[in-house]
């Protein structure tokens, strides 16, 4: 099973266990996933599908040189990122891929039918927005973060042995 098979496999993992990751929580699950991709040595951007209150066409990297603090969501929303969804992007074996809980796809300009903020946050930006406890969609349980962290933990962990075999 190569990482595509792995991201798309802990996707359906996740949904399963967390039926509302998509609705408050899908910025945590960046968060984690981005991480152990970017320990991985693949390089992560963080992807915002517009949610209410974003101007459309707002580019997140204009936007981000009137915030003073990347982890007060509050500030990103005034500049016009409001985050209807929050996934990843990444390149492997030479073709890029847009990802979140409902797996890996090609770029088409939409993350879960939002439609995608022109430029792209930081892991750092991201791991930062996550841990705000407000001002997200509370159908998701932030009481449920260590299970969370936990199976995309599995995931990095199984991942890197079979990078490890396949490198033999």
């Amino acid at each position: 099973m190569d990482l595509i098979d792995q991201l798309d496999s802990l996707g359906k993992k996740v949904n399963r266990k967390h039926q509302y990751i998509n609705s408050g929580g899908c910025a945590v699950f960046a968060a984690f996933v981005g991480r152990a991709l970017a320990n991985m040595g693949i390089d992560v951007k963080v992807i915002i599908g517009g949610g209410w209150g974003s101007r459309p066409g707002t580019n997140i990297e204009d936007a981000r040189k009137n915030i003073s603090d990347p982890g007060v969501k509050a500030l990103w929303n005034e500049n016009g990122v409001a985050f209807g969804h929050v996934g990843l992007e990444f390149e492997w074996q030479g073709k890029k891929y847009h990802y979140d809980s409902h797996g890996t796809k090609q770029p088409d300009g939409f993350l879960d039918g939002c439609t995608i903020h022109p430029g792209r946050m930081t892991l750092e930006e991201c791991e930062a927005i996550a841990d705000e406890e407000q001002g997200w969609n509370t159908c998701f349980s932030r009481k449920d973060i260590p299970s969370v962290r936990k199976l995309v933990e599995e995931f990095y962990n199984k991942t890197e042995v079979l990078e490890s075999i396949a490198q033999l």
